[in-house]
């Protein structure tokens, strides 16, 4: 008799704790979620140094000022991993001011280099090099693109290495030199010299979240790889996420991937239902702006609204108007009603007779 009510009680106390466990861990997951998207709130809720601040000061040759605005952008990250994201903008300024082609910008460098010849320079020079590579290579397949593009953008790249390196001999714990690198080395197809960029950055600052966010977009099979190198790359990274909740985003990371390419075979429910599974994880603005898009395409307006009413929460008071202008069109098709976009969805242009296409949703 004693056996059989020990086998219930005990039975009772593994019901109970099997409960408590699931529910502790739902909590806990419940937790990451709003951690992660708090972090990112904040993250996205300033620019430390706006780009025309840096741009007026090295077109004015007013380097120690230059140099002062950026190492304020450095103490906020050390102090702050939230704010890496802001240090990194300010470096990649260097590569949208790359986009006006014009060399007097790229004597100015040089001219801050000779001045200087700071780990700053050389990496916004870095940065700059990489931005005109890009900018003449394009984003289409090699064999998509005239000869004399990649090799010039293969120069440029070099280049870009080359003033990267300097940097590092000057400080060699700086994340942007790091992450520009990566990129860099990515496209030039060096698989290994960009994994040895990421894995020394990793060691100085082991909780970064952007450098790894970055380094995914090129684990994607359309450079050649499968998930499984990602999801291992991702989850050796949880270990951090106690330090900098956006990493525990990251395991949203290859569903957000198969859905984009579902989202390019014109699957467009595919792609709702990866971009669902991704988001779980916590936010990321470019899965609620492809969410919505998806959403559009299928008729369902209500929901693509609420999905970009989701992105303006993360977006600055100047890019907000246009999220408004998305938001506006969408009310009005969801109160007139209609054939789906998707009805005459050309899959070759991804895009369809309906007011609103694929450029729209890409802002």
């Amino acid at each position: 008799m004693w056996i059989a009510r020990l086998a219930v009680l005990l039975a009772v106390i593994f019901c109970v704790s099997s409960f408590c466990f699931a529910e502790n861990s739902e909590q806990t997951e419940r937790t990451k979620y709003e951690l992660s998207n708090k972090s990112l709130a904040k993250a996205s809720a300033t620019r430390i140094i706006p780009d025309e601040l840096l741009f007026s000061l090295l077109s004015a040759r007013k380097f120690s000022e230059l140099e002062k605005a950026l190492a304020a952008a450095e103490r906020k990250f050390e102090a702050d991993v939230s704010y890496e994201i802001d240090l990194l903008w300010a470096y990649e300024a260097f590569r949208i001011l790359s986009k006006n082609d014009d060399p007097k910008d790229l004597a100015a460098i040089d001219k801050w280099i000779a001045s200087k010849n700071s780990y700053m320079a050389h990496t916004a020079k870095g940065f700059y090099l990489a931005g005109q590579a890009g900018q003449i290579r394009g984003g289409k397949f090699a064999n998509q693109t005239p000869s004399e593009n990649v090799k010039r953008a293969t120069q440029l790249w070099r280049q870009s290495l080359e003033s990267l390196r300097k940097s590092l001999s000057i400080n060699d714990h700086f994340m942007p030199t790091y992450d520009c690198m990566m990129i860099v080395e990515s496209w030039l197809g060096n698989r290994i010299g960009a994994k040895d960029a990421v894995t020394k950055a990793l060691t100085f600052v082991p909780h970064a979240y952007t450098l790894r966010a970055n380094y995914l977009a090129f684990l994607q099979p359309k450079w050649g790889n499968g998930y499984e190198e990602a999801d291992k790359f991702i989850y050796d990274a949880q270990q951090y996420g106690n330090k900098n909740p956006r990493i525990w985003t990251l395991r949203g990371w290859v569903p957000g991937m198969m859905a984009y390419q579902h989202l390019l075979d014109g699957d467009f429910e595919l792609a709702l239902t990866k971009y669902s599974e991704a988001l779980r994880y916590g936010d990321r603005p470019s899965w609620f702006k492809n969410k919505a898009y998806c959403q559009y395409m299928l008729g369902d307006y209500k929901n693509s609204k609420e999905s970009l009413n989701k992105v303006s929460t993360y977006l600055s008071a100047g890019e907000r108007p246009v999220v408004m202008r998305l938001v506006d069109v969408l009310e009005n098709l969801d109160k007139q009603g209609g054939p789906r976009p998707y009805d005459t969805y050309n899959k070759s242009t991804r895009d369809s007779n309906g007011p609103l296409g694929w450029i729209d949703f890409q802002f």
